[in-house]
């Protein structure tokens, strides 16, 4: 078995170009103006049926959609806009520009959005199917969060209780966010862990504005990100850190502190602002960002759960900045990245030898109808396939559904 430090080689690594992959643009949003929704960010759920839920930043009759996309027999996709946020835009009570979804296994799906004019703060939502053959989906909000705190993305656990992060506010020092569980069946809210909860508010050792969503672990863990945080002074770019429950809540553990110093100084790997994903062993994989240090470039990086092994590699291919985060592929020794440069961003293919493989490269067609700028993680299907979007491109130049198939 390969160990970490091979997954992910220091050196320069070789990139090709797949082979015999087949590429796809399923949607192009913008068929109907922006009523269909327009930029699409968010990674995309399915359910049995192999339908595909996501959301879009703004567009529909206000501020943002939440969509289903359909196989039809001849093999085209149907777009459905469920349900429209933000329709009277003086008051948008329902929350204004929704983040990624989250689905149980009664068809409900779960979200935030990043703002509402009740309190400005945001609001978590529950979107529930139709009680009547063609009815309409009913949106449920289930908590309006304070001015200016930016909730992220659900993760649901096994009982039915939503847990996320919120990027800004709390009790911490400086305001520095929060991790927080929410029960969608009677509404009840409340505040797992305050961050910058150590330290004096420009050092915060356990970490600050948390922005990745949360992964749970075997033992019931949850892990996640932070932005900035975890070292002292200018070293303090974020953290991998670990909330554990006990007998007296939950407890708060900065697994990792950033950065990761991958062959020099002027190589650190700084910023984890990806999703975190989780091997069968509990290893933990993520992307981050280097804006100042690297020519904004991107990478890829592992921990084990003690944090003791930690490796990183810079995506050679196509460069760019990338908040994908990284897919653990079942049916195969590869993950996935979707990675976004300046050149229209690329999915890319990291081997367990640290080999890098493009399996697609946006903007290739005449005025980007393949997508530009892929946006969200990647979805894998029980047959291998991949789907994504972009926050450009397309036939209307307002973003893609797109699928890849080995």
């Amino acid at each position: 078995m390969m160990s970490l430090g091979q997954f992910f080689l220091f050196c320069v690594l070789s990139c090709n170009i797949a082979l015999g992959q087949t590429y796809k643009v399923l949607y192009s949003f913008g068929s109907s103006g922006s009523k269909d929704g327009i930029e699409p960010l968010s990674t995309l759920v399915a359910d049995e049926s192999g339908n595909l839920y996501g959301t879009t930043l703004v567009g529909g009759l206000g501020l943002g959609t939440i969509f289903e996309l359909s196989p039809n027999a001849d093999g085209t996709w149907s777009e459905t806009v469920l349900y429209s946020l933000c329709d009277d835009e003086i008051y948008c009570f329902d929350g204004a520009f929704p983040s990624g979804l989250t689905r149980d296994p009664q068809g409900n799906l779960y979200g935030t959005t990043y703002a509402d004019a009740a309190f400005g703060g945001g609001e978590a939502f529950e979107l529930s199917p139709p009680t009547t053959q063609n009815g309409p989906w009913t949106y449920i909000p289930l908590y309006e969060f304070p001015p200016q705190n930016w909730p992220n993305a659900l993760t649901l656990d096994t009982s039915g209780n939503l847990y996320g992060t919120a990027f800004a506010g709390g009790s911490g020092k400086g305001q520095a966010g929060y991790v927080f569980e929410l029960d969608p069946s009677n509404f009840a809210f409340s505040v797992l862990y305050n961050f910058c909860s150590t330290g004096n508010g420009n050092f915060c050792p356990d970490g600050a504005y948390p922005i990745s969503d949360l992964v749970f672990d075997k033992e019931g863990n949850l892990w996640g990100s932070t932005s900035t945080g975890g070292r002292q002074g200018s070293q303090g770019t974020g953290t991998v850190f670990k909330l554990s429950p006990s007998g007296e809540g939950w407890a708060e553990t900065a697994v990792y502190p950033f950065p990761l110093v991958s062959g020099g100084s002027e190589y650190n790997v700084t910023y984890p602002e990806g999703p975190l994903s989780m091997d069968r062993v509990g290893n933990i994989y993520g992307t981050f960002t280097n804006e100042v240090i690297h020519n904004n470039y991107s990478g890829a990086f592992t921990l084990d759960p003690k944090g003791a092994n930690a490796h990183a590699t810079w995506f050679t291919a196509d460069g760019g900045m990338s908040y994908s985060g990284v897919l653990i592929d079942a049916s195969r020794p590869f993950s996935f990245v979707a990675a976004t440069d300046s050149n229209g961003g690329s999915v890319l293919q990291l081997g367990r030898t640290g080999k890098q493989t493009v399996l697609h490269r946006f903007c290739q067609q005449p005025n980007c109808t393949d997508g530009n700028e892929p946006a969200g993680g990647l979805y894998e299907d029980k047959s291998g396939n991949l789907y994504g979007t972009t926050e450009a491109g397309g036939a209307y130049d307002q973003g893609v559904v797109y699928e890849i198939t080995p």
